[in-house]
């Protein structure tokens, strides 16, 4: 290992990928830092690939080069993941801009805050990654109206930028060349603040169109060096379901995997605007191998494909419908596997934990689709999360193929829980199929996986949740979302002290985050 000198710390090590070499720097914040992004030291991220190798050693290299990169890819958590598992293993802090339709002007620059009676201005976080050499990520930069992103034109272009309080962002090289004619004291008093040399900006979007948003400028776009970032290879998705899922399963998760290649092409064939199918989400087939590795009893590929794919709720029309319902009956999604399982014992462990005992049940010899809403699975913290409807669709019932034969095996887990009292919320009364939902739900949080539950109105959707909630001791709180909802509402409230102070008021779903709920 090499040593170097880096900003106000010592780069005390380099790091190799590939024929690319970087330096890992020692940080000056510690906790700007991310940490526990490498894909191996975390159960929910996806394997490191070799093509994800590639994306880092890219990213080195127009790092050496003094330039800002754009990752462009399908929906998704993985650009994200890339972005700061390469900060964390160069040991770059990290400012995260996370763009919206409501970004303004005074998010890329400068906010004024009223402090003690008085108006100050207060530095947003390109300012500061520019002024402390950091690592600045602009996620989701296809949602910023056309005159917000341009703000940030001359900032990445030539490293300058004016700001709202007077003062002046002016390139390194150009201030180290003022500092020989002028007095530190001088360039202060002209308010001409040094960018630091080792600032770079990983701006990260969709594709535009393909995708709904608005496209980059060119001026704008000019200033990035771009890279497509696509799902993982068939040949990596096979090598994780291998270590994943147990062998019985091997053959669904190979049907799943065949699926989402035709989904593939069905939506390189088409607009997705047109024919309402979504990318098969990468991550699907990673949870549903950790379902079956853990869960290896359920009822069926198809049901397990719908908590994470649903595609039922598409809208699609034909031919695109068609097409889906034929590939999935030729791969035989919709055979039995076993009968599911269902929570029969709750013990609490402390506070914070819960242990469930899953049991499986008999196969069935019919299905019925009077059932509530089923539950669908969110592996990540990119956008909204759709849900299933069993009542979508049109067979009143329909009968299956007898189940393999299944050694079924009891499945004990310990899950996060809260600190109430076990028990069903009052005047809630639980039928057969209410119970295999409520174990899909209980399935899909025992291995972190978020939830969405989505159906019909009067079906009972809040009843279940607040059904799920009870069943782990949870207190919950409900936050009304409408058409006009804005990403602030979502996490953080602008509101003034008693004082007059203006502060960021914690909202509902920030709180319950924090506090576990």
């Amino acid at each position: 290992m090499s040593s170097g000198q880096h900003g106000s710390g010592v780069a005390s090590k380099r790091i190799r990928i590939g024929d690319v070499t970087a330096s890992v720097r020692v940080p000056d914040v510690a906790h700007k830092v991310p940490w526990m992004y490498e894909p191996n030291l975390h159960p929910l991220l996806r394997q490191a690939s070799q093509d994800d190798l590639q994306v880092l050693r890219w990213m080195a290299q127009k790092e050496a080069l003094g330039q800002d990169v754009f990752l462009v890819g399908p929906p998704g958590p993985h650009r994200r993941r890339l972005a700061m598992w390469y900060a964390q293993v160069t040991g770059q802090e990290v400012e995260y801009c996370s763009i919206s339709r409501d970004t303004t002007d005074s998010d890329l620059k400068q906010r004024r805050e009223i402090v003690g009676g008085s108006a100050v201005y207060v530095d947003q976080t390109p300012v500061l990654a520019a002024m402390h050499g950091r690592l600045l990520i602009l996620d989701g930069i296809e949602k910023a109206e056309r005159n917000v992103l341009p703000t940030l034109n001359n900032l990445l272009e030539n490293r300058e930028m004016g700001l709202p309080d007077g003062r002046f962002l002016v390139a390194a090289e150009r201030y180290d060349a003022l500092l020989l004619d002028h007095t530190q004291e001088e360039l202060d008093a002209r308010q001409l603040v040094r960018v630091h040399e080792d600032f770079r900006v990983i701006a990260l979007g969709l594709p535009v169109p393909a995708y709904p948003g608005f496209p980059l400028d060119p001026p704008l776009r000019s200033r990035f060096q771009a890279r497509f970032v696509d799902t993982a290879s068939i040949s990596h998705q096979l090598h994780v379901m291998r270590e994943l899922a147990p062998p019985q399963a091997q053959n669904h998760l190979r049907q799943m995997l065949s699926l989402s290649e035709t989904v593939r092409a069905v939506v390189n064939e088409t607009p997705t605007a047109s024919s309402r199918v979504h990318l098969f989400p990468y991550l699907a087939l990673e949870s549903a191998a950790r379902v079956l590795g853990t869960f290896p009893g359920q009822t069926t590929a198809d049901d397990l494909l719908h908590r994470f794919y649903p595609y039922k709720l598409f809208g699609l029309e034909s031919p695109y419908s068609d097409r889906v319902d034929m590939v999935i009956d030729q791969l035989g999604l919709r055979r039995d596997i076993a009968g599911g399982y269902t929570v029969t014992t709750r013990e609490r462990l402390d506070t914070s934990r819960v242990r469930l005992t899953f049991t499986p049940q008999p196969a069935p010899t019919t299905t019925s689709t009077a059932d509530p809403p089923r539950d669908v699975a969110g592996g990540d913290d990119s956008g909204p999360v759709a849900g299933a409807d069993a009542a979508s669709s049109t067979d009143a019932t329909a009968t299956t193929q007898s189940a393999p034969d299944f050694d079924g095996a009891v499945v004990s887990l310990d899950v996060p829980g809260g600190s109430l009292d076990f028990g069903l919320p009052d005047g809630c009364v639980l039928t057969p199929q209410h119970d295999v939902a409520l174990g899909g739900m209980l399935q899909d949080h025992a291995l972190g996986h978020d939830l969405a539950l989505i159906g019909e109105k009067g079906c009972g959707k809040s009843m279940m949740a607040r059904v799920f909630a009870s069943t782990l001791g949870y207190a919950s709180e409900t936050i009304h979302m409408y058409k006009d909802m804005t990403a602030r509402d979502l996490l953080q409230r602008r509101t003034t002290d008693s004082s007059g102070n203006t502060r960021w008021e914690l909202t509902p779903l920030v709180e319950a985050a924090l506090s576990g709920t």
